[in-house]
């Protein structure tokens, strides 16, 4: 069984709801809403900590706005546990500022992270060697999380990160 990183985005009323909802309940209603085919989720499978590592340059933990992925201190934790750790959700505001730090991140930061050898102690890479398919990857789903967490902060989402 592998570890995988989703995000999706929830409506203000769904956050209030699950501010205050028992565990059971959280899990009847999130059911569907971290599959693949569901418009309002984000999937980054395995990259996740990839991802993480890239947005803060360490593989877990972090400060500020690019930590949202990887760091369990950021964000507000609800009353309900994923496979590997707590449901930790952004309000509208967290993620417009989120939003603003990924659009504020260099290309040229990025590209330094990705080849920096610590890369190679991130998981799913610790197991094996990074390639440069890796990397592309990598990419690939940094831009789709820019357009992602830009889309939500558009439409006044709040989002949820969840490590499965």
């Amino acid at each position: 069984m592998s570890v995988n990183g989703a995000v999706v985005r929830i409506s203000a009323p769904d956050l209030e709801w699950l501010r205050t909802a028992d565990p059971g309940a959280i899990d009847e209603k999130t059911e569907g809403w971290f599959w693949s085919d569901n418009p309002r989720s984000f999937e980054m499978e395995k990259g996740y900590a990839g991802i993480h590592f890239l947005l803060t340059g360490v593989d877990s933990g972090g400060e500020g706005p690019l930590s949202f992925i990887g760091n369990q201190e950021y964000g507000e934790e609800l009353n309900y546990e994923f496979a590997y750790g707590p449901a930790r959700v952004f309000p509208p505001d967290s993620v417009k500022a989120i939003h603003r730090a990924l659009q504020d991140l260099s290309p040229t930061v990025v590209k330094k992270r990705l080849k920096d050898p610590a890369l190679e102690q991130v998981y799913p890479f610790s197991m094996r060697s990074v390639d440069e398919e890796d990397h592309k990857r990598l990419e690939e789903l940094l831009e789709q999380l820019r357009s992602y967490v830009s889309t939500a902060a558009d439409a006044g989402d709040a989002i949820m990160v969840a490590i499965l």
